[in-house]
């Protein structure tokens, strides 16, 4: 027994030795201890000078560009001027931050002469680095004003609010670009095109949702493309961040879409891997889109959840923080076996429909339908194509 005893103290003394020698490589390769990150964000870094994005055709192909009636840009500019943008989207920023990267001290500054060289390859100058930050956000407003949502808007003449920005992320204790990127996001309400140049509370009353939608989107690049993760292991906390780009890149080459659109119904692919569009041939594109998403169910990304149930609390908590007055709610008036079926009002009063059901181990489907214009008449109408569609399209992992 004595001998098994000192056998005990003998590993027990090793696995401290181990220990001890594993912490002091830990320290010896210049590992932080555990901090928070300070990040300071350099707001307008680049402005844009265009606030109204026109239709054009070149060569058949729709494109849009600035427009060239400056009548229009002078009437936007006068009913915005004074208007402080920054606010709204500090608030944005911060909050997008707390939700995903809690561990981040986030200061945000207009000086961007101080902060960012301004050269063709504009990088950080020392400041920020002196005065004790670890990271610069660089935000570049490529486009904030008014433009026409898709193709179908440009022909009906309808504008609505739109914020496009470019961010570029800086580790300043390497000197090195983390990652760059890019997001837009449109208003809800759109209005005939001479209306929304001329009254600027629908930009002043849409600019805090563009804020949160585009805050979020950056974020959400950040996490799935480890820029968070790299940020964390920077301060001590990369167990808590994991990687997830090569997981995520994994899973996207599995993705199976199997999409029917309804006999007058088609397919569109857009700018994201995880999402698909079916809208009705004809004028009735104008107003009815049903977007196809998969979901990753990561706990890297927020989206932990072994039922619908679960997931949708998830899913909805950006939405719901937005709208606060607008829950989402059951929504019966419809066919969908195997789906959730769920309606909530958008900042301009309109129903939208989400429909969920999870369809792998990891994956969920949402298909959402918007209808832009009268729920109340167009629904009936498309109601047989959307539980068709939604019968008969599976979005999952092979």
């Amino acid at each position: 027994m004595a001998s098994r005893a000192k056998i005990a103290d003998v590993k027990a003394i090793a696995s401290l030795i181990c220990v001890a020698a594993i912490t002091l490589t830990h320290v010896a390769a210049g590992a932080e201890p555990v901090r928070s990150a300070k990040v300071l964000v350099v707001l307008r870094t680049r402005e844009a000078t265009s606030h109204i994005r026109m239709p054009s055709n070149d060569p058949g192909r729709p494109v849009f560009i600035p427009s060239q009636d400056q009548s229009l840009v002078a009437a936007y500019k006068a009913s915005v001027r004074g208007f402080d943008r920054d606010p709204p989207l500090i608030a944005a920023l911060t909050l997008a931050f707390r939700d995903r990267a809690p561990f981040v001290e986030l200061a945000a500054s207009a000086d961007r002469d101080r902060y960012m060289s301004g050269a063709p390859l504009d990088k950080p100058t020392d400041a920020a680095r002196t005065e004790g930050y670890d990271f610069v956000l660089a935000l570049y407003d490529d486009f904030v004003g008014l433009a026409s949502r898709d193709y179908p808007d440009a022909d009906a003449g309808l504008f609505t609010p739109a914020y496009y920005v470019s961010y570029v992320l800086f580790d300043l204790t390497t000197g090195r670009e983390i990652q760059r990127g890019s997001v837009h996001d449109y208003g809800f309400k759109r209005v005939d095109f001479s209306a929304a140049t001329r009254n600027g509370d629908l930009f002043k009353q849409t600019w805090p949702f563009l804020c949160l939608m585009n805050s979020s989107e950056i974020l959400d690049e950040l996490v799935r493309r480890d820029a968070i993760h790299d940020m964390a292991a920077r301060v001590g906390r990369e167990a808590a961040y994991p990687a997830v780009k090569k997981e995520i890149e994994s899973y996207r080459k599995r993705l199976a879409w199997r999409l029917n659109p309804a006999p007058g119904w088609v397919e569109r692919r857009t700018h994201t891997s995880f999402s698909r569009l079916m809208i009705p041939r004809g004028n009735l594109a104008q107003s009815v889109r049903l977007y196809a998403d998969a979901e990753l169910l990561l706990p890297a990304l927020g989206m932990a959840a072994n039922t619908v149930e679960d997931f949708i609390p998830l899913y909805d908590r950006g939405r719901a923080r937005m709208m606060p007055d607008s829950p989402i709610a059951p929504f019966k008036d419809v066919t969908a076996p195997g789906y959730g079926a769920y309606r909530y009002v958008d900042p301009d009063g309109k129903p939208q429909l989400l429909f969920v059901r999870k369809t792998s181990a990891v994956t969920m489907q949402v298909m959402t339908l918007m209808i832009d214009d009268d729920f109340d008449h167009l629904y009936p109408l498309v109601r047989g194509k959307i539980e068709e569609m939604l019968a008969h399209s599976v979005v999952g992992i092979e």
